[in-house]
């Protein structure tokens, strides 16, 4: 990365121009606080960092709500990237998964024992380290705190186990664009 940019200070490298980043300061983006313990975590001011660096796609992979679905198409190189074509979708469980089977994904925020659960998807974890992001999870993460409170109150009331949420694709809710999905490549 060769410059930055003088509207927004984004990070270029010589081939980007300005309107890749803020569009000449036409687009402002608010600033979003990263809580302090991830950000101690990610430049190697917390105790656990090299752990959490080193082994962060396990980390992530015993922390994810859902899984991603996409037609890859694999770069090859050092870099772990692919580039997506056509749609991309996320596959999500049921709200809580059946009693013979093991919970994944969203269900394990759900499960009684669900710290055992996460430390069981992967053995690279830390179990101290793998709590500390459970628990900044649950503070930091809306999708959570909702997910986890609907899971209560179906808890609560019998009658509501068999409720359903419906997605209607000719639906949108009023001022949303519609989406186009075009090939990549």
């Amino acid at each position: 990365m060769d410059r930055a940019c003088d509207q927004c200070g984004a990070l270029l490298w010589c081939s980007e121009t300005r309107n890749f980043c803020c569009a000449k300061g036409k687009v402002k983006l608010p600033s979003r606080t990263v809580p302090q313990v991830l950000a101690d975590l990610y430049l190697g001011r917390h105790r656990m960092s090299a752990e959490f660096l080193t082994n962060i796609r396990s980390y992530n992979s015993a922390l994810h709500l859902t899984s991603l679905g996409a037609k890859l198409r694999l770069v090859p190189g050092w870099c772990p990237s692919f580039i997506i074509s056509g749609q991309l979708h996320h596959n999500t469980a049921p709200l809580f998964a059946e009693d013979s089977a093991e919970p994944h994904g969203w269900q394990v925020y759900f499960n009684d024992r669900e710290l055992e659960s996460r430390q069981s998807l992967s053995q690279k974890v830390k179990p101290e380290l793998l709590e500390l992001l459970q628990t900044l999870l649950h503070e930091c993460n809306g999708y959570v705190r909702s997910l986890r409170a609907v899971a209560h109150r179906i808890s609560q009331d019998p009658e509501l186990g068999d409720a359903r949420i419906v997605i209607h694709p000719d639906r949108r809710p009023s001022g949303e664009h519609i989406r186009y999905v075009c090939k990549t490549f």
